[in-house]
């Protein structure tokens, strides 16, 4: 009886002990749900938010209800795309304090034939395209045919819109295009609910005067720009300045000369912190020119810009690029029994621009095609900072002009050794402060009338940091159109029937000067594609199993085991 009583004294305490940590632990279960936190250790930050999308999830005051199409039986990389989306909106749920919602919905799934149908062609009138993937059923069983829609339907403020989980890529194959599309499902999104909750869209507009385009070539990007902002065409000759109202203006191809009352207007709208895009050519040169001729001589224009844009960092030289990173164009290079023999073949004016830098521009965007591209030198400047958005390949040269342009060149195969000049700028972001071109250059009568007169204040520098954009190519924002198919989608190259990122460049500008909150950051996020050695896997596939599977059960049992039987051991030897 003396050797129970120590025993049961130990069988007492190891009870109250049990029941302390039970209850230390289910008070922290309790609290873990009110408040948590979580440390995002992975080496790309793929859990953690930037700052700007954190801000606004914490600003909602409505609930965001997110229904993702993208969900099922896939194939092991639309999987991940799918864990990426799943975890995305687990982080905006957690940093909205469960504002955003989410749910999962196949559309077609358990559908019959005439339903998939219905279905899918009502999905295809708001945009959302279904895709055709296969997917393995089991090894040597061969493979099965799978439609799915890889989008996620946002609803908040009584609205909804789309998000596409899945971008295009040029030269990219289907695993590093879906690692490229996770990487900015942030920003997919945390835009996405940004623009639903607007209640008043930031006013731009479209500058005309000095004959800038306004045409079927400019009808996508405009009806894109309409879609988000509160645009307006503007004539820049009336008036005496751009009105302030006005976050963003954006000149498309100019061909007439600026005077100096229009400089004036542009340099002071700026001096008051308004935003440009420019989106400006340095040589006349176009293939409407070209169509009757079989060649053309290319001449510069004289637009009077070079002494603002120099003031500001930057200049657009009066040449143009070749590069041999560059788009087909379909010529006629003889005659077939049937008539013209027409092949696609490289055109190096027609450069394709492949992003490589980290602003938020520009990150994670694909490839932008552009015709007959002149070349920007940036001006070391002491107020203001630049930063290449877009660049020609590492096989390219810039010719000044006048020079001839042939079709008959094509014919001849270029020497790679002429190409030696590396990643010229073709975009410039300029940021910081500026200053005016008219600064201690005006007539004192002048200023009188301006100041006294007209009751306007003369500014020589801006007060605060501000932004501006000078693109050395405006076909970057035109859109092919056909008399047939009227305008084609801004970035889709018609020849080869190619879709590139001129449309997310335009936007992504836009927003960049207007948008002060800084959302793009969420661009700037990289997630690592990590593949897996498929050959090695299908060698050491018993192993593998073995190792993720067996052992972990295997070392579970060992230890269990060894700890029964230590305490038997123990408790034994305290009742002997």
């Amino acid at each position: 009886m003396e050797n129970r009583k120590p025993f049961q004294q130990d069988k007492r305490k190891t009870l109250l002990q049990f029941g302390i940590v039970a209850a230390i632990l289910i008070l922290l279960s309790l609290l873990g749900s009110k408040w948590h936190a979580k440390l995002d250790l992975t080496d790309d930050h793929r859990f953690t938010l930037s700052k700007p999308t954190k801000n606004m999830l914490k600003g909602l005051k409505d609930v965001v209800n997110v229904k993702i199409l993208l969900t099922g039986k896939l194939p092991s990389n639309y999987t991940k795309l799918l864990q990426g989306t799943t975890d995305v909106l687990q982080a905006f749920k957690e940093a909205s304090n469960g504002k955003v919602q989410f749910t999962f919905e196949n559309p077609i799934e358990g559908k019959s034939v005439d339903e998939k149908l219905k279905i899918s062609e009502d999905l295809r009138k708001q945009g959302i395209m279904p895709k055709q993937l296969t997917n393995q059923i089991e090894e040597g069983e061969g493979l099965e045919k799978l439609f799915v829609f890889p989008y996620a339907i946002v609803m908040a403020n009584g609205k909804q819109d789309k998000v596409n989980l899945r971008d295009e890529y040029y030269q990219m194959d289907e695993d590093e295009i879906l690692n490229h599309s996770e990487n900015v499902l942030e920003y997919k999104f945390a835009n996405c609910i940004k623009q639903l909750h607007k209640a008043d869209f930031e006013k731009i507009a479209y500058v005309m005067g000095n004959g800038e385009l306004l045409n079927m070539n400019t009808a996508h990007a405009l009806y894109l720009l309409g879609q988000q902002y509160d645009l307006d065409t503007i004539d820049i000759n009336q008036g005496i300045e751009i009105p302030a109202a006005y976050r963003c203006i954006i000149i498309c191809r100019p061909v007439d000369k600026f005077d100096e009352k229009i400089k004036f207007k542009i340099d002071q709208y700026v001096m008051n912190g308004g935003r440009i895009l420019w989106y400006v050519d340095g040589v006349n040169c176009s293939l409407d020119t070209m169509k009757n001729e079989s060649s053309y001589t290319a001449i510069s224009y004289d637009l009077n810009l070079d002494d603002m844009l120099l003031k500001y960092g930057v200049r657009v030289n009066n040449n143009m690029v070749e590069d041999l990173q560059c788009n087909d164009l379909p010529l006629t290079v003889g005659q077939a029994a049937n008539g013209p023999d027409i092949q696609p073949l490289p055109w190096i004016y027609f450069p394709i621009l492949t992003p490589t830098g980290k602003h938020p521009i520009i990150n994670n965007l694909d490839a932008v095609s552009s015709r007959f591209a002149g070349t920007i030198d940036t001006i070391p400047n002491k107020d203001n900072h630049k930063t290449i958005l877009l660049s020609t390949s590492q096989y390219s040269r810039a010719l000044a002009t006048p020079m001839v342009i042939s079709f008959n060149s094509v014919r001849y195969k270029p020497k790679t050794s002429l190409y030696n000049k590396k990643y010229m700028p073709i975009a410039v972001v300029i940021e910081g402060g500026f200053s005016s071109l008219y600064e201690n250059r005006m007539d004192p009568s002048f200023m009188s009338i301006y100041q006294d007169s007209l009751g306007k204040k003369f500014k020589a520098h801006t007060d605060k940091d501000s932004r501006m954009i000078v693109v050395s190519d405006a076909d970057i924002m035109l859109n092919d159109f056909s008399a047939k198919r009227g305008p084609a989608e801004l970035g889709f190259y018609t020849p080869t029937s190619t879709y590139y990122a001129n449309k997310t460049f335009l936007l992504n500008c836009v927003e960049y000067l207007v948008d002060d909150d800084n959302l793009l950051e969420a661009r700037s996020k990289d997630v690592q594609l990590r593949l897996l050695d498929k050959k090695r896997v299908k060698n050491n596939k018993n192993t593998i199993q073995f190792l993720n599977i067996a052992l972990p059960i295997l070392v579970v049992i060992f230890l269990g085991s060894a700890y029964f039987f230590f305490r038997k051991r123990k408790y034994e030897k305290a009742l002997a």
